[in-house]
């Protein structure tokens, strides 16, 4: 775990694989919450407010990363674990994850 207040947690994704992308955070919410659909006004101004304060901690901590993604997937197939989560994943210059 790496970040969290009373509405929500911020920790490093276990599942990635090594090297993929050091520094790979999920953001979710404490109360459940399935997709980004079912997410209300207040918990999701909580949730993106720990995205942003989160996601500035990266950027101290982690002076190799040139930029950062962020994204939630929502819905089958795409979504394997049915409890919202976002993704912040540090971007360098030829990590062969996106184009870049």
């Amino acid at each position: 775990m790496v970040y969290e207040d009373d509405a929500t947690l911020a920790f490093m994704d276990l599942r990635q694989p090594a090297g993929a992308a050091p520094g790979h955070l999920l953001v979710i919410p404490k109360a459940h919450v399935a997709t980004l659909y079912d997410l209300e006004a207040e918990p999701a101004a909580r949730v993106f407010q720990a995205v942003a304060t989160v996601a500035r901690a990266m950027k101290r901590a982690l002076p190799e990363m040139e930029g950062l993604s962020i994204w939630s997937s929502n819905g089958a197939p795409w979504q394997e674990v049915f409890h919202l989560h976002v993704h912040l994943m540090p971007r360098r210059r030829g990590d062969g994850l996106f184009r870049v």
